[in-house]
């Protein structure tokens, strides 16, 4: 065991912790395993003074009510072959009971010692203050982006935040410039351009956002004569659009794909809000699904 005090867990994010050591943060669930070594500690006197009793019908049943709302515990926390030893146990005493003390107290023994055991293999990384935000969020982008987006996006838009949470810098503009890179597809894609015959899924970024600068200069061209206002301002957001991805391509996806940098945490925070805001002004009105 790691004896790590109360305060030393709170103060060391990064320190590997073991479930047994933060048992005192689940004191409500785990005061049951705690009154179950009361109670085998109990039956162990009991023992001394009479080897050959046996525990009497309320007995049984007072251990019977712990042993069950321990096996609720061991669901909870995913301890099935201590829930499967546990229901055991209450299966002899409420059928077959058990010949004397000896053999109860053994029983139990062998429930709390391999749920130490257990506990302690269960190890827990601490978010550090104020990172928490990004944990597990499902619209880090908001529920706009979130809404348009298809659920690949979503997936790496969460992968990111876990990333930032973790302080997994790098890994977060890795997966930031996935999500930038479905937008740039998008984009392409409801641009209509083609690359050589090379579907847009497959097609490189320096040909796409040469492709998609030629298509938007092309449709531009056409628009000066019809002076579509609405043809001119969804023009206008792709060509910022594709403006952000060359700049994306040129300051962090390349470096990052090639291994050529690791990201900070203020660089991934900055990266964090430079594709989030790119993704907002697509969803309005790019297809991202």
């Amino acid at each position: 065991m790691n004896n790590i005090s109360n305060k030393t867990l709170v103060l060391a994010p990064h320190r590997r912790i073991s479930f047994w050591d933060m048992i005192p943060f689940f004191a409500g669930d785990f005061e049951l395993l705690q009154h179950l070594k009361s109670i085998r500690h109990r039956l162990t006197v009991l023992k001394e003074v009479k080897p050959a009793d046996i525990p009497d019908e309320k007995k049984r049943m007072q251990l019977v009510r712990v042993l069950t709302k321990l096996s609720h515990l061991w669901v909870k926390i995913d301890l099935m072959g201590d829930l499967e030893m546990t229901q055991d146990v209450i299966h002899h005493l409420k059928n077959t009971p058990y010949k004397n003390y000896s053999e109860v107290t053994e029983a139990l023994g062998i429930i709390i010692s391999k749920t130490q055991t257990e506990l302690e293999s269960r190890s827990f990384a601490c978010i550090p203050f104020g990172k928490d935000r990004y944990f597990e969020e499902d619209a880090l982008f908001g529920k706009e982006v979130r809404q348009a987006c298809s659920d690949e996006i979503n997936a790496h838009i969460k992968d990111a935040g876990n990333c930032l949470a973790a302080e997994l810098n790098t890994a977060a503009v890795f997966h930031l410039m996935l999500v930038a890179e479905f937008g740039m597809r998008a984009l392409a894609g409801c641009l209509k351009v083609e690359l050589n015959n090379i579907p847009t899924k497959e097609a490189g970024w320096a040909g796409l956002i040469k492709k998609i600068k030629k298509e938007i200069e092309r449709r531009e061209a056409e628009n000066e004569i019809k002076q579509d206002k609405e043809e001119k301002e969804f023009l206008k957001i792709c060509r910022l659009s594709n403006e952000q991805v060359f700049f994306f391509k040129e300051i962090w996806r390349d470096k990052t794909m090639h291994a050529q940098v690791r990201f900070n945490e203020p660089e991934a925070l900055g990266v964090f809000e430079r594709v989030n805001k790119f993704m907002e002004i697509l969803a309005t009105r790019i297809p991202l699904k």
